[in-house]
């Protein structure tokens, strides 16, 4: 199964780094793990070195009470108060490697449009060393994945931030960095593999369980209580 989106990391205590494929790869559910709906994601990794990046950041207040706001519209916005080139940014990683999808519609919850924000523009998975608990709330109801790593974040920092410190940017400057690292990640093992240009890594963050995979294939807590009822009446019938 091949999802056309990117896969987001965010940094440290609510950085933002994405990884993830511009042609998401999402391998079907192992039958080591029939609990699981499936066991690897895989692509490019993006890394924004900026400590207690909050929602703000990541979706600017003055949208969150636009109602009107479109799905499409989110994908524009999305980081701009952290980084003004992040999205385009991460539009021009998924159009290189798969086509664009158009998006059609509006948030059903404004006020999740953090998360909202970073799924419209095409990020599945974010990683950080930590997470509020609103944020990753919402980030779980909207099939948004979130991983803490800190290990991960911490040797990013080294070798791509100003300085070896976050808050800075990267070593050139830049907010959001792009090195050309790829990263896959275990489902039920939570082992996560990054690999450079000449060298690779592994990583270890707590296994995805299969109810938060199961959000996230059917693009959020709306959509699978539509299944359910569809499943239900489909039994009934």
């Amino acid at each position: 199964m091949h999802a056309r989106r990117l896969d987001l990391q965010l940094n440290h205590k609510g950085v933002a780094s994405p990884s993830g494929h511009p042609s998401f790869q999402v391998f079907p559910q192992s039958p080591q793990s029939p609990s699981r709906p499936f066991h690897t994601f895989a692509g490019p990794l993006l890394f924004a070195p900026q400590d207690n990046l909050n929602t703000d950041g990541i979706y600017p207040g003055k949208y969150t009470y636009q109602d009107d706001i479109t799905l499409a519209r989110q994908a524009e916005v999305v980081m701009e108060n952290y980084d003004p080139g992040f999205a385009s940014l991460v539009a021009s990683l998924i159009s290189k490697q798969s086509q664009q999808t158009t998006l059609k519609g509006t948030p059903k919850d404004i006020k999740q449009g953090a998360a909202t924000a970073l799924k419209a523009a095409g990020v599945p998975l974010v990683i950080a060393g930590s997470f509020g608990d609103i944020f990753k709330r919402n980030a779980i109801n909207n099939g948004l994945v979130c991983l803490e790593c800190p290990e991960l974040v911490a040797d990013l920092t080294e070798a791509y931030a100003k300085g070896g410190q976050r808050g800075a940017g990267g070593k050139d400057g830049e907010l959001t960095v792009d090195k050309g690292l790829e990263v896959s990640i275990g489902m039920a093992d939570g082992r996560v593999m990054v690999r450079g240009v000449a060298d690779s890594k592994v990583y270890a963050v707590k296994p995805v369980g299969a109810s938060v995979q199961e959000l996230w294939l059917c693009g959020g807590l709306e959509g699978y209580i539509l299944k359910e009822i569809k499943a239900e009446a489909q039994a009934s019938a």
